[in-house]
């Protein structure tokens, strides 16, 4: 059999896997031991297996996806959406208005935490500086906060249900200041810290982690019996994604070594379609994926494969990563079967907020950053080629 046709074998035995609903992690593994063994030999595939697995796990840049991981859920636990709204409230007097700032903070902490990590991924897999996708992230981010700030009250005004009405907790003015401290400071650490060259990523998501374990323990949101609960989801989390990290890595080395990349590249260059046309197909490709599956293993699956052949003088891996994390963050969002929530309060609190139940113009709002993304590469683009750091 020539390469591309085992590239093919490859391919279908990973469609397959999935389809029977074997986790895609060990999905990805397995198709990747099978299409090396048919390339080589089973002995050569297993040590070239073993040796990538190795350099994996020594990666300094993704021992930032736990600290990240943990980052959220102890946003979660802490409940800082409540002490927003509730704060908010005391000043104005009005819930409405505390609702709309509130939503509007917790769309700020997106930036952080759990597409922090599918960066880190994205940076992973195209062999780039993750500290270079982390940053493209930040003119993006702001846009959406800025559109939620224009979008979110008229959404409201048409659509008087969309905010849900919320208890007040009534807060001090040391519990306000404990609340309002950590949405900038948080972002600075982690962004200006990586931007300015002070941290590399791990660092800064570690250092991202201690200040919401500070926010925690200091607005009383979470003891110890808490504190190891968050450790062991996100550990659980972690494993999940490392093993993805993994399959997705030897899969994308066998997917180049078997030449089914440069045959679907010549096959590209062979076409009459602009770079514009041929980024929104890939990205197509990747919202079908996504719908398909959880976007984490979806990013796993398609960056090995779209950025070899998209990636060149004209396309960066911040650009590419921005348009494709967004479009698999649509697709998640369509694919989910109950309220989404940006920055969810804990389950067993009482006083719990739902931040922004409404999809639709969290999806629209995403849909047209991407859209000025793909026709303004700048946005993702100029952050990472000023940025001082890793």
């Amino acid at each position: 059999m020539t390469p591309i046709e085992i590239g093919i074998i490859g391919i279908v035995l990973l469609v397959f896997l999935l389809l029977i609903r074997v986790p895609a992690g060990i999905s990805l593994i397995i198709a990747a031991a099978v299409g090396s063994s048919l390339l080589t030999s089973v002995e050569i595939a297993l040590m070239e297996i073993s040796e990538r697995i190795i350099s994996i796990v020594q990666t300094h840049s993704l021992a930032s996806i736990p600290f990240f991981t943990l980052m959220g859920i102890l946003i979660s636990k802490s409940n800082l959406s409540v002490y927003l709204y509730s704060f908010i409230a005391l000043l104005s007097g009005k819930k409405q208005k505390a609702g709309f700032t509130a939503h509007l903070f917790s769309a700020a902490l997106l930036l952080v935490a759990p597409i922090s990590v599918a960066f880190v991924v994205f940076g992973f897999l195209t062999s780039g500086f993750v500290g270079h996708t982390l940053v493209s992230w930040i003119i993006p981010g702001i846009l959406v906060i800025v559109l939620f700030a224009i979008v979110l009250p008229i959404a409201a005004y048409l659509r008087p249900g969309l905010m849900t009405e919320s208890k007040v907790v009534q807060v001090s003015i040391r519990d306000a200041v404990k609340t309002v401290w950590i949405i900038p400071v948080l972002l600075f650490v982690v962004y200006g810290g990586l931007f300015f060259g002070w941290l590399r990523p791990a660092e800064s998501a570690a250092a991202g982690a201690t200040l919401v374990l500070i926010f925690a323990i200091s607005s009383r949101q979470i003891n110890l019996s808490g504190f190891f609960a968050a450790l062991v989801q996100a550990a659980k989390s972690t494993a999940r994604i490392s093993l993805l990290i993994i399959g997705g890595s030897l899969f994308g080395f066998f997917m180049i070594r078997s030449l089914v990349i440069s045959a679907l590249s010549s096959a590209i260059a062979s076409t009459d379609f602009s770079l514009i046309v041929t980024v929104a197909i890939f990205l197509l490709v990747v919202f079908i994926v996504g719908i398909a599956m959880d976007k984490m293993a979806a990013l796993v699956i398609v960056t090995p494969i779209a950025y070899p052949i998209l990636a060149g003088p004209l396309v960066s891996e911040a650009w590419l990563g921005v348009m494709i994390i967004l479009i698999l963050f649509v697709s998640h969002l369509l694919r989910q079967t109950d309220n989404d929530c940006l920055v969810g309060a804990s389950k067993d609190n009482p006083y719990t907020v739902e931040i922004f139940p409404a999809r639709l113009p969290l999806i629209a709002i995403l849909m047209a950053i991407c859209a000025f993304t793909m026709l303004f590469p700048i946005i993702a683009t100029v952050l990472p080629r000023l940025m001082r750091g890793w």
